[in-house]
C-alpha cells in the first residue's frame, strides 16, 4: 500500500491509479482523467457526498452535477475569515 494518510476521497481503492496503491500521489489519476476529458471523482465528492448513479465523469457531467447540487454545496461550504483564510475544507469567494 502506498500513500498512507493521503487525503484522497475516492472510495475506489481497488483502482490501480488510487494513491493508496502506489507512491505517485494523485498524478496518475489526474493524468488519466485529463487524457480522457474527465474530472476526478474527488471533485464530485467535494460538491456532494452523494455521487451514486453517475455513469460518466466528463466535464459536462460535472457541470450538470454541480448545478444540481449547487444550493446544498453553498450551504455546507462554511465561513471564511476576514481576509479569506480557510481551514482547508472551506471555499472562500471574494465579494
Amino acid at each position: 500500500m502506498g500513500m498512507n494518510g493521503h487525503f484522497c476521497t475516492c472510495p475506489s481503492t481497488d483502482c490501480p491509479l488510487h494513491p493508496f496503491n502506489h507512491e505517485k500521489g494523485c498524478d496518475l489519476c489526474i493524468q488519466k482523467n485529463l487524457a480522457k476529458g474527465e474530472i476526478p471523482s474527488c471533485f464530485y465528492l467535494k460538491v456532494s457526498p452523494d455521487a451514486d448513479g453517475l455513469s460518466e465523469y466528463t466535464i459536462e457531467s460535472f457541470v450538470d452535477f454541480f448545478l444540481k447540487n449547487k444550493e446544498q454545496y453553498l450551504k455546507t461550504k462554511g465561513s471564511c475569515g476576514p481576509k479569506g483564510e480557510t481551514d482547508g475544507n472551506t471555499v472562500c469567494q471574494s465579494e
